[in-house]
């Protein structure tokens, strides 16, 4: 009887990514990226916003942004989610400022923050202390309808 081979695609390797980023492994999470390079397995925008969001989660905030900006290298389009997924890694790290310029590298994108972009840059001022631009982001929420 034949032996059947199956060899693990891209939403194989996707889902793995995103179980490593729930178990906050960061490092198995770029081990499995990486690996899809070599096994000629095509990344795609979940592949790179599922490993944004394990880097993050693994206070790995500089490797998230990295990701974020590489995108259009790799012909990605970075979306409301890759934008989203890189608020929440420099949220962890208190960040703030930064996440306000992705917020505002959104707008410039036509990308309208989503709940997720908007809560992660909230909470970073929280984190950082700083109240004032917390509260400001709550008008700019409402002047938009959010």
């Amino acid at each position: 009887m034949p032996q059947l081979t199956v060899m693990p695609d891209r939403v194989s390797y996707n889902a793995a990514i995103t179980a490593c980023e729930k178990c906050f492994q960061w490092q198995k999470a770029v081990s499995l990226y990486e690996r899809m390079s070599d096994k000629n397995v095509v990344q795609d925008e979940i592949s790179v916003n599922a490993l944004i969001l394990a880097c993050g989660k693994g206070k790995q905030w500089q490797k998230s942004l990295g990701l974020l900006r590489g995108m259009p290298e790799q012909n990605l389009v970075p979306s409301q989610s890759s934008y989203g997924a890189a608020i929440d890694a420099v949220e962890v790290a208190g960040y703030w400022d930064l996440a306000l310029g992705l917020l505002s590298e959104m707008t410039a994108q036509k990308l309208a923050p989503n709940d997720r972009a908007w809560n992660g840059a909230i909470s970073s001022c929280r984190i950082s202390g700083q109240w004032q631009q917390a509260l400001r982001l709550l008008k700019l929420m409402s002047s938009q309808q959010v």
